[in-house]
Parts: C-alpha cells; sequence; structure tokens
C-alpha cells in the first residue's frame, strides 16, 4: 500500500503561488477578450493603447514570475538555505511589517509581492475602463480570496487595505480631476437598465464572479480534504506501528524478565557450592587436614582464587537480576543520603589506605530524604567509588560529591585513575563488559559492577552517566529524582 506523503509548508505554498501564476495566465487570456468583446461587440469607446500595455505588462510580469517560481522550487527540492536572486528576509519583514513562513519566507514573500502587483494592474485596468463605474471592479475581491489562502491574517488583511486603498485613489482622483475619467460609453447610458446586452453584461461580470469565487474555494477546500485523508492514513498507521511497538516492548520486557530470573537462578544454585568449594579449599591451605606440599599448595591456592572469583560473580548476578526485576527491596524507604553515603565510603576506605589512594567526600546541606533502597543504593554507590580504588594508581584520588538539584539528588564519583576509551564508554552498562584499559590495569573482574549501577538507578527512575579520557581519569554522574519531583 502506497503512503501519502504530506508536503511541507514550504513545498505547500510554492505549489499554490504555480497555482496563481496559472490563474494569471487565464486572466490575461481572459482581459483580452473582454476588450475585444467591449470594442467590437459592445461599441465601448476605450483606450486601447493604455489597457493592453498594462494587459502586456501583466504577461511579462508574470513570465518572470513563472522563472523565479521554478527557480524557488528547485532549491527547495536542493535544500538550499536561499535561491539566487531571493529577497532578505529581514528587509521584507521591515517593508511589510509581517511575519513571513519561517519555513518558506522566500515563497510567502513571492506571494505577497505578486498579490500586491496585481492590486497595482488591475487598479490600472480599471482607471483606463471606467474607473468606479465599471462592472469589473467586483475582481478584487478574488485577489483577497487568494491573499487569504496563500498568506498569514495579518498579510491578507494588509493585502486588503492595500485594494481598498487603491480603488478609493483611484476614485477620488477621477472625481476630482487629478486622473482623466474614461467613461464607458457607447450602451452604458442611463437607459442601460433597458438594455438587454447591458443587462447580459452586468449578469456575466456577476456571475463570474460567483463561479470563480467557488472553484476557488472548491480548489483549496479540496487540497485540505485531501491532506485530511492522507493525515487519517498517516495516523492509523502510526497507531498500527505504535501497537506493534507496544508488543515487541512487552515481549522484549519479557525477553529480560525471563533472561534475570534464568541468571538469579543458576546464580542461586552456584552460590551454595561454590561457597563450600571455597571454605573446604581454605580449611586445606589452613593445614587443619594436614601439612600441603609446596607443589600442591599452589595449585589449591589458584583453584581458591577462582572459586572466590566465581562467588564473586554469581553475588553480582543476582544483585543485577534483582534489581532488574525492582526485587531489591520490597518496598521503597525514606533515605538519608548523606549517611548513607558516609557509610559506604567509610568502609571502603581501608581499601583506599591499602592502595595508595586518597578518599575524600563533599556532602552539601540540606539533602533531604530519598525514597529508595538502601541495599541497592549501598550497591550502587560501592561499586562507583570502588571501582574508583581498583583503577586509580597509587597517589591518586577519589572524590565523591552529592548535591541537590531542583528535582534531582546528584551523586558523583571522580578518580584520576587510568581513564576510559572513547570507543569503549557506549558499551560500558553492557553486562561482562571491560574496557581494554581496565582490563590491562586489573585482568580480573566480574564486567557487571557498572551494569548494576544503571540497574539500580533505573530501579528508582533515575539515570547514570560518565566522562571519561585515557589517562585523565572518570567521573560517574547518577541522578536520582527527588520525591516532589516525582509526585509532579
Amino acid at each position: 500500500m502506497a503512503r501519502p506523503s504530506i508536503l511541507p509548508a514550504a513545498a505547500e505554498l510554492a505549489e499554490r503561488i504555480g497555482w496563481l501564476i496559472r490563474l494569471r495566465w487565464i486572466a490575461v487570456i481572459g482581459v483580452v477578450c473582454t476588450l475585444e468583446a467591449a470594442h467590437r461587440i459592445l461599441g465601448i469607446h476605450l483606450p486601447l493603447g493604455p489597457l493592453y500595455s498594462v494587459t502586456a505588462s501583466l504577461a511579462l510580469y508574470n513570465l518572470v514570475l513563472t522563472v523565479v517560481a521554478t527557480r524557488l522550487q528547485r532549491a527547495q527540492r536542493l535544500g538550499a538555505d536561499r535561491p539566487p536572486g531571493a529577497v532578505s528576509h529581514a528587509v521584507l519583514r521591515v517593508l511589510w511589517g509581517m511575519h513571513l513562513d519561517r519555513e518558506a519566507p522566500e515563497a510567502a514573500a513571492l506571494a505577497n509581492i505578486q498579490i500586491s502587483i496585481d492590486l497595482f494592474l488591475l487598479a490600472a485596468l480599471l482607471h483606463f475602463s471606467g474607473g468606479i463605474e465599471n462592472p469589473f471592479i467586483i475582481f478584487f475581491i478574488f485577489h483577497i480570496i487568494i491573499a487569504s489562502i496563500l498568506l498569514s491574517p495579518r498579510a491578507t488583511y494588509v493585502q486588503a487595505t492595500l485594494g481598498f486603498a487603491l480603488i478609493t485613489a483611484v476614485s477620488f482622483a477621477e472625481c476630482f480631476g487629478f486622473l482623466e475619467h474614461y467613461p464607458l460609453a457607447g450602451m452604458w447610458t442611463a437607459e442601460a437598465y433597458r438594455n438587454p446586452i447591458v443587462v447580459g453584461v452586468e449578469l456575466l461580470v456577476l456571475g463570474a464572479t460567483l463561479y470563480l469565487s467557488v472553484y476557488m474555494g472548491t480548489t483549496i477546500a479540496r487540497q485540505l480534504r485531501r491532506r485530511e485523508r492522507e493525515i487519517a492514513l498517516l495516523s492509523r498507521d502510526l497507531a498500527e506501528k505504535a501497537g506493534n511497538l507496544e508488543v515487541a516492548y512487552r515481549k522484549v520486557r519479557q525477553t529480560e524478565r525471563t533472561k534475570s530470573q534464568y541468571m538469579r537462578k543458576v546464580a542461586h544454585e552456584l552460590r551454595g557450592p561454590l561457597g563450600t568449594i571455597k571454605t573446604a579449599l581454605q580449611v586445606v591451605l589452613d593445614g587443619l587436614v594436614g601439612e600441603v606440599p609446596e607443589r600442591s599448595r599452589d595449585l589449591i591456592s589458584r583453584a581458591e582464587r577462582r572459586a572466590g572469583e566465581l562467588a564473586e560473580l554469581t553475588k553480582d548476578l543476582l544483585v543485577l537480576s534483582r534489581a532488574r526485576e525492582g526485587r531489591l527491596a520490597t518496598e521503597m524507604v525514606p533515605v538519608k543520603p548523606d549517611e548513607l553515603i558516609r557509610t559506604v565510603v567509610e568502609e571502603l576506605r581501608p581499601a583506599a589506605v591499602q592502595a595508595g589512594v586518597e578518599l575524600s567526600v563533599k556532602i552539601a546541606a540540606d539533602l533531604g530524604e530519598l525514597q529508595g533502597d538502601p541495599a541497592g543504593l549501598q550497591q550502587l554507590l560501592g561499586n562507583l567509588v570502588s571501582n574508583g580504588i581498583r583503577y586509580t594508581p597509587r597517589g591518586g584520588s577519589v572524590e565523591v560529591r552529592v548535591r541537590r538539584t531542583a528535582h534531582y539528588l546528584r551523586i558523583e564519583v571522580e578518580d584520576t585513575g587510568v581513564g576510559i576509551p572513547a570507543e569503549d564508554i557506549p558499551r560500558l552498562f553492557e553486562d561482562f563488559f571491560r574496557s581494554t584499559s581496565a582490563r590491562e590495569r586489573v585482568p580480573e573482574g566480574t564486567g557487571l559492577g557498572l551494569p548494576i549501577v544503571k540497574a539500580v538507578a533505573e530501579q528508582h527512575g533515575g539515570t547514570v552517566s560518565v566522562e571519561s579520557e585515557p589517562g585523565r581519569g572518570a567521573r560517574f554522574a547518577v541522578d536520582l529524582p527527588l520525591p516532589d519531583a516525582t509526585s509532579t
């Protein structure tokens, strides 16, 4: 099924300007036919020289507009910022005192200029063909209808004012003798109402006005109905795609839930045996079951260390799966961030001292309380701080900063460690992923610490971001929504 394409404002306005140019060619032909009929059939003596000069000017100007409109449409298709010969947007605003379409300033300006010139030329034609007594004076309304279709309401009022001013100027200038009056001599006399030809012409002008108005109105109405149908089709397609997306999203969530449950089950099943293995190996290493030969001790030590790493991995898997399932806590409780952060920092201070890393904390006053899970938040902060200590060389520093913004509690952990390569940052929160700099610094690691940080942050409705450069450390920022923010 072919999908409709809604024209952008610029293209649609350019299309309607092309329609106006085509109407003008019809008007040129109509003026010529009317002049010939008035002269040869109705016997009306008019100054044909000036009238044909104005008509020729109309045709020449419309030819120029055809070229300009073609260049404008080509420039819009090519995505040009401003087609050749376009008038400055700022200058046009000063001259017209109106707001041009931001998406199509050149097309809007061209429409304004066309309608204004048309009104001047129509006023000239009326002046040389009877002025106020010419029945075609009603044709001024066509340009106001066109202006209401193409232009903004303010611009349309400006054009209506211009048309009325031109009619008024011509009428009073002829009335007071400033301009020569060219009467409709011939059949237009005091008894003209008895002349069937004159009556027919008057009715013909009125009929032409009515039917041309209908044509203009139905043309734009037809375009609007077509747009409405296109929008309805697009809305239906969008609703279908949104429904499909919702179904796909539910499937993804179910898959993630199944994966988390599987991870949790496997980790739970492995946790007990691994603990038993590690304890048994430690008992052997401690010599509680007899002296262990040196060669065997090395093998048992390696096995005990690997069992410890697996135990750490299973613990992280349990934390991660529970966080993603929202099971780190049965319910959110009020948490005092300052107390929680100081507790975590003090627990990790011995590790920082042993690593030769300075650990400092800056906690702003009046942090208030946070609705959250204390165990999960401790896990989040503990992972960030321990990572900072782990990947910072001796003599470096790790700083924890906590402050309150309008809607969030921001926790920042910044270190002077090895940093993270730019190409690794997009994958930093993937399960089991470790950056190249981290693997070089510390070969062992589960690759689950940062995914846990992200899962806990998202469980609390927050976000986590990172900034880093290789060799210049890293800064992790966690934003957790405050109670007043989540309730609004």
